[in-house]
């Protein structure tokens, strides 16, 4: 099974379970139906890449804050990505990795089977495993990519030459270790228990 075919059947567990006691306490059969078009839905969309950040950023038009219990967020056809303060990065199933930079927007999509990446604001780097890995383009413009590392952006508005710097690389890693370190430091801090079980 891949990773996101474990998330999809755990997902759909806890729904069944969640419906299940639904029925049972309240005879909702209106939250069966809902919950299992739910499933229906999310079974009938596949995933295309997941994403990460060291801060916050738009997932799907909702604000994602990134976290240590959910580091990764999946990206489905027809999602739109608004980067925040911090890089984005996108990681495809076949390795290839797209950086977005910070304040850049881009559409992710699906077209004949192969990953497409639809940048609409600033900047973005990628990492292709074959040059066809990604199809990429720059609004409408197709981006045509010569070598399997690069960068491309909107026209004239560019970042400034070598934008994705060791320093760059720093900050997304030193926001993804914050985020993580606070994560822990919740978890493990002392209080009272969540267990609905006393």
């Amino acid at each position: 099974m891949k990773w996101s075919t474990k998330v999809l059947v755990q997902w759909v567990g806890w729904n069944i379970m969640r419906c299940r006691s639904l029925v049972l306490r309240r005879g909702g059969l209106i939250a069966l139906t809902l919950s299992l078009s739910m499933v229906t839905s999310a079974i009938a969309q596949s995933q295309v890449a997941t994403v990460r950040s060291g801060s916050a950023f738009k997932l799907r038009g909702a604000k994602v804050t990134p976290s240590l219990v959910v580091p990764t967020w999946p990206v489905l056809p027809g999602d739109t990505i608004s980067v925040g303060v911090l890089p984005v990065e996108l990681s495809f199933p076949d390795g290839s990795t797209i950086v977005l930079s910070p304040g850049a927007k881009a559409v992710v999509n699906v077209s004949d089977g192969a990953p497409v990446l639809q940048l609409e604001s600033e900047s973005a780097h990628y990492t292709l495993v074959r040059l066809d890995a990604v199809r990429l383009y720059a609004k409408s413009d197709v981006v045509e990519p010569h070598d399997l590392v690069g960068d491309f952006s909107l026209g004239t508005r560019r970042q400034p030459a070598g934008w994705w710097t060791p320093k760059n690389a720093g900050l997304l890693i030193a926001g993804a270790a914050t985020v993580a370190g606070v994560t822990i430091g919740l978890v493990t801090s002392n209080g009272p228990s969540v267990s609905p079980v006393r």
